[in-house]
């Protein structure tokens, strides 16, 4: 199934602080929620293809203190590629994805 950024943006709006994985065409991320009192953050588990001038490389993302929008945003580079993801996405995650949490 392919997916465009409103499929993910609502994939990811139904999270309910659980473990979950996504894979792509540019790799795969794994999100896992951190159990805090108050916020809720996720520890992220992300490996993708990035181009550069280089030619292909992997970047790794392997920490915590994540908000679900910017997983969102990486998991944007996992399905749609690094170089795809425009400041107008990220402004449409963060957009969506805060009045989710509210």
């Amino acid at each position: 199934m392919s997916m465009n950024l409103s499929d993910l943006i609502q994939f990811f709006s139904r999270q309910d602080r659980q473990t979950f994985s996504l894979q792509g065409n540019f790799g795969i991320i794994h999100v896992t929620p951190e159990s805090h009192d108050k916020s809720s953050t996720y520890l992220i588990n992300c490996n993708y293809k990035s181009l550069t001038r280089y030619g292909w490389h992997y970047k790794t993302q392997q920490a915590g203190g994540f908000r679900l929008s910017t997983a969102c945003c990486l998991a944007a580079c996992v399905m749609f590629g690094e170089e795809q993801v425009t400041q107008g996405m990220i402004h449409k995650i963060n957009k969506d994805l805060s009045s989710n949490s509210d």
